[in-house]
């Protein structure tokens, strides 16, 4: 259960606002906007993992992963991939069974 919200912390903001801005993960991070979107949208996703009693999800896992991603080789996440080359995106997968 754990695993699961940690990878949604990760993959709801990244995917979502990669397809909606047109961006990979560097270009995310580097606009002062977008990089307060994806640290915000964590943030959300661990509240709501908390209140599910997913107690060991903190805010400092967003810093984390954000720090990780910046080191990390720039690239477009799946659900860009497919907005990219018009296959069918995860929607329902990464945020409706979430939700």
């Amino acid at each position: 259960h754990e695993a699961r919200w940690r990878k949604a912390v990760w993959n709801m903001p990244f995917n979502g606002l990669s397809v909606a801005l047109r961006a990979t993960t560097d270009a995310l991070l580097a606009d002062e906007a977008s990089h307060g979107l994806v640290r915000a949208l964590m943030l959300e996703v661990i509240g709501a993992a908390r209140a599910l009693g997913v107690e060991a999800l903190t805010p400092k896992l967003a810093d984390r992963m954000i720090a990780y991603t910046l080191a990390m080789k720039p690239y477009s996440p799946s659900m860009k991939l497919d907005f990219d080359y018009h296959r069918p995106m995860e929607i329902e997968f990464l945020y409706t069974r979430p939700i």
